[in-house]
Order: structure tokens, then sequence, then C-alpha cells
């Protein structure tokens, strides 16, 4: 369908303007009648304007774009005002640019105004309109001739004249041939589209059919198409996509059954002392050491359970994107300061010298998961650091970016563990102390914000983690930051 209205185009052009064009010439000639009948009421009405003609003809010949020639009685011209166009710009597009004069100068080959057949019917009749072909078929003129009397005497003739250049009639002249000539090509486009769209459709076509068997059952092997060409690479393309799709359905996996790991041992010690406390004789009273032993079971196990749902809750809002959650501009020189104070305080971590270097520099963020972010870097670094231990951190520039750092030193960690710090239930605590979601959690707040977590650690040296994050919102758009 498109080879044949492709082949088809140009003739269709072709016939639909040609036809327009010869449609052009009753127009042409009215215009050329009413700007010779316009010239002759105006000069009759003004007696100046027979003595001094051209400002007159000027205005007449531009408002009806013709070109306007005054002759005397015996054929001398008088006057002449030209202001016809012949050559348009969409037809110097499309057929290339030809001088205007070149095809004005026609009008020179002709004989002299009077002595033409319209200027001979308009002192017979008063007035008289023609239309013909001039410098071999090339040029459309339209002629408009009319008398000046009054009182019975013939002071003069007015001559308009409007030319056209035929571009498009020369080739409707050429109609047949170009019907000829088409019907070749059409057969030729049909025969160049079906082979095409074989080459296209058919591989496309396999595509989705294995598209849809990997619906049914995601194969290992992938899509299959071995083309060295756009449609063997956007095989390629998908089979990128189904690899990181089976890769994030394998982490999905793991994830669930880690979860469901971490959540076995708090809910086995309910049970325990669910089971314990049913299995009590019913006429003698627990003593209060068992009382206080089950109670402090269920209440650590309680805790290590809010724990988990909590932070994996936090976790999966943030690797969502915290979408809905209201930005604003976030101080990190305040915010660091509020939190190492806090953690300073806290009992567990007394012996352990924090400090900080700060910049007053603001960020575009949320600043509650930016602060949960920070804590869990300096809790992780500061229970790491143990007693005696120094956590120090840092806010600096970096060009667009602010960076974030949280140093410790303590005992590091070791090249095989970096890789997977901020895997979800990592952890090298001692005594399995957190739930392994918290550097997690700090690497999806950071994305989240447009930025990243990264870690660098000697063994036996200590360990520095790293917010990085961007001065502007995704886009530069401000009114992000906002909530607006």
């Amino acid at each position: 369908m498109v080879a044949v209205v492709v082949a088809f185009a140009p003739l269709s052009v072709v016939a639909i303007v040609g036809a327009l064009e010869i449609r052009s010439e009753p127009e042409m000639q009215r215009t050329t009648e009413e700007a010779a009948g316009d010239l002759v009421k105006r000069l009759l009405s003004d007696p100046d304007a027979l003595v001094n003609p051209e400002p007159v003809m000027r205005k007449v010949a531009r408002r009806h774009r013709v070109r306007l020639r005054l002759l005397d009685p015996t054929g001398t011209v008088m006057a002449d005002a030209d202001s016809t166009r012949t050559v348009t710009a969409l037809e110097d597009l499309f057929f290339g640019p030809q001088d205007e004069t070149a095809l004005l100068a026609a009008d020179d080959e002709q004989p002299a105004p009077m002595q033409r057949p319209v200027a001979a019917r308009a002192r017979r009749d008063g007035h008289a309109t023609d239309c013909e072909t001039w410098a071999k078929g090339t040029l459309l003129v339209c002629q408009g001739a009319q008398v000046i009397r009054r009182d019975g005497e013939v002071l003069g003739l007015v001559y308009a004249q409007q030319a056209h250049r035929r571009a498009i009639r020369a080739l409707y002249d050429l109609r047949f041939a170009l019907l000829k000539l088409t019907l070749f090509v059409a057969v030729g486009a049909l025969a160049l589209g079906w082979w095409l769209g074989w080459r296209m459709v058919r591989p496309l076509e396999g595509l989705r059919v294995q598209a849809l068997d990997q619906v049914k059952a995601v194969s290992p092997e992938g899509l299959q198409l071995k083309r060295e060409d756009e449609i063997g690479d956007l095989a390629a393309a998908f089979n990128q996509l189904l690899a990181a799709l089976r890769d994030r359905a394998r982490q999905n996996e793991a994830f669930v059954a880690d979860l469901a790991h971490e959540f076995k041992n708090p809910v086995a010690a309910v049970r325990a002392c669910a089971e314990s406390l049913a299995t009590a004789p019913g006429d003698r009273p627990s003593s209060p050491e068992r009382t206080a032993r089950l109670a402090r079971v269920l209440r650590d196990s309680s805790r290590r359970l809010d724990a988990l749902v909590t932070q994996f809750l936090e976790l999966a809002r943030a690797e969502a994107g915290m979408v809905g959650e209201d930005r604003s501009d976030v101080d990190l020189g305040a915010l660091v300061r509020g939190v190492v104070e806090t953690i300073a305080a806290q009992e567990e971590h007394a012996n352990v010298e924090l400090t900080h270097e700060t910049e007053d520099l603001v960020v575009p963020g949320v600043s509650g998961r930016l602060e949960t972010a920070l804590r869990n870097l300096v809790e992780n670094a500061a229970s790491f650091a143990g007693e005696q231990g120094h956590v120090q951190v840092r806010v600096r520039r970096a060009g667009n970016r602010v960076r974030l750092e949280v140093e410790d030193d303590g005992p590091g960690i070791a090249e095989a563990d970096l890789p997977h710090v901020f895997d979800r239930f990592f952890t090298r605590r001692q005594g399995r102390r957190g739930t392994g979601l918290g550097l997690a959690l700090v690497k999806a707040i950071a994305t989240a914000h447009g930025g990243r977590a990264t870690v660098h650690s000697t063994p036996g040296e200590g360990s520095t983690f790293a917010l990085v994050l961007p001065l502007e919102p995704p886009g530069g758009d401000r009114r992000r930051s906002t909530g607006v």
C-alpha cells in the first residue's frame, strides 16, 4: 500500500495542480480586466493623473499584482508599472529558480502592445481580455485592454498584463506519458514492498511467538534469531531484558528466603514461650525467674519482628523511589550535627568519640529519609569502631554534588565482603545484632534522591561510607524539591 501510494503520488500532484492551473486562467483574465478598469476610472476622475500617471499606476499595479502600461492614441508607451510575480517561492523549491527578467523578456519578443490582438479588439469594443502562452509554452500570460474616452474623444489605452510560469502545466501536458511510467514503477515498487515486508514482518512474527512462549515458561536460552541487522539487535535487546528480569527474579527469591529466615528465629522463640506457658502446671504458679525469662524472650522477639517489618517497609518504599513523599530543601549541616549529637548521647556509644566537619549545604530531598540513612551509617560506624573508637562525619561540596562521608577506625571490611555490604540481610556484626537491612536502605534512599552510596575500606584501618547527593533535583526542576 505504501509503495503504491508513493508511486502514484507525483502523478496525482501533477493532475491536481495542473487542473487548478487551468482553472486559474479565468481568474487571471478577471484580474487584468479589473486592473485596467480601475486605472481608467482613476485617470478620468483626476485630471492631474493624466499629466503624471505613474504614481496612480504603481498603486493600482501593486493592488492587483499586474503590469500596467498607458499608451497614447499613436501606441507610444507613456508610463509603465510592473508588480507581477511570475515565479512563486514554492515553484523555486520544486522546479528550481528561474530568472524573472528572462521570463518577462518574452514580452519584448511580441509585437508592440497596440498591435496585439487584444488591443485591436479593445479599440473596436472598448475593452477586451485574452490569455495565451509565450516563451515556448513556459509562460501563461493573460492580458486586458480598455480604451480611455472622455466626451467621445480617445485619450489613450490601458494595457494590463499578468504572467505565471507554467511549470506544473508542462508536466500536466505529459500526464499520459507519466501514467505509463508510473505503472511500470508501481509494479517494481509492489515487488520491492512485498520483499521488504517479508524481510521485516516474518522475523518480527517469529520474535512475537517466542516472546509469548517466554510468558508461558521463561527459557534460559532467550529468544533465538541469528541475524546481524536491526532486527537482530532488537532480539539481542530483548534477551538482555529477559536476563535482567531473570536476575531480578532470582534476587527477589533470595530476598524472600532471607526474610523468611530472619522471621523464623523470633517466631520460633515466641512459639517456644507459648508452649512453655501452655505446659506449665495449672495448680502451681510460675517462679518469678521463669516469668522474667519468658517475658524477656517475648520482648526481644517482638522487638526484632517490629524492626524487621519496619525496615522492610521503609526499604520497599525507598526502592520504589519514594513516590508521593513531599520533598523540600534539607540543610545537611544541621542534619549531621543533630544526628551526631543524638547518637553520642546514647549509653551504648558513650565510649566512642564522634566528631563532625560540616558546611552549610542544602540538597533537595525527603528530610526524614536522609536522616534515616545518616543515622544508619553513623550507628553502623560506631558499633564497629568499638571501645575508644573514633567516628568522623564530613560534609563537603564536590562540584554540583554533595559528598557526605562517615569514617570509622574499626577493623575494616574484608575485600571479599565489599561487593555485598549493601545487599539485604548481609551483616558481619557479632551476635547477629541488627536486621541486615540498614545499609541496603541507605543505598535505596541515595538512589531515590538521584545519588549513590559507596564504601571504601582497608582491613585493620577502618572504613569510609559515603553518600553522594545532587545539589539540584533530577531535571533541574526546583518545583519538585518543594513538594509543589
